[in-house]
C-alpha cells in the first residue's frame, strides 16, 4: 500500500506513469527519468539491500551517459558491488576513458580482469606478475599478439620463476 500511494503521489505530480509497477522498476524508472532523490528515498523506506541499490544506479546512470554524477556516485561511499563492475558496466557503454579511472580503486585480485578488461596488457601483466600468480598469467599470454614480444618474453619468465618455486 505504501508503494501504491507513493506511485499515485508521483503520478500527480510528475505524470511519471509508475502506478502498479514493482519496487525495482519503480526505482529503475525513478532513476531513468533523473528523480535519484525519490529512487533513494525507496531505497531507504523499503530498506532495499544495498546492492541490489548500487547496481540499478550504475546502470542507469552509465545507459544516461552521465559519468560525471557515476563518478560521484563511486565516491560517495565503498562501493558494496566493488569497482569492478563500474569498469564492466563503462565497458559495455563503450567508455574506455571512464572505465580506466575506476581500475586503480579494483581489489588486488581483480586488477588483472579490469586491466584486460580495457585490453590494457601491459597493465594486466604487471598484476599478474605481481600475484605471482600463473593463472592470469596465461590469461594475458593468451591475449598476447605476436607483436607483443617483449610482453610475452617477460611473462613466460615470470611464470617460469613461479613454476621454480
Amino acid at each position: 500500500m505504501r508503494l501504491l500511494r507513493f506511485q499515485r503521489k508521483l503520478d500527480d505530480e510528475k505524470g511519471a506513469g509508475l502506478l502498479g509497477l514493482s519496487l525495482q522498476a519503480t526505482m529503475e524508472a525513478l532513476l531513468a527519468l533523473g528523480l535519484h532523490k525519490q529512487a533513494e528515498q525507496l531505497y531507504r523506506d523499503f530498506r532495499v539491500p544495498d546492492k541490489r541499490y548500487w547496481w540499478l544506479k550504475l546502470k542507469s546512470l552509465a545507459e544516461k551517459e552521465e559519468w560525471e554524477e557515476l563518478e560521484k556516485f563511486s565516491k560517495s561511499k565503498k562501493s558494496p558491488i566493488g569497482y569492478l563492475a563500474f569498469v564492466d558496466v563503462c565497458m559495455k557503454c563503450n567508455n574506455k576513458y571512464e572505465a580506466k579511472k575506476y581500475v586503480s580503486k579494483v581489489t588486488p585480485e581483480q586488477k588483472v580482469k579490469a586491466h584486460l578488461a580495457i585490453s590494457d596488457l601491459e597493465g594486466a601483466a604487471d598484476a599478474a606478475i605481481e600475484h605471482k600468480n600463473e593463472s592470469e598469467m596465461a590469461a594475458v599470454l593468451s591475449r598476447c599478439s605476436a607483436s607483443d614480444r617483449s610482453l610475452i618474453d617477460r611473462l613466460n619468465r615470470a611464470r617460469a620463476s613461479v613454476a621454480k618455486k
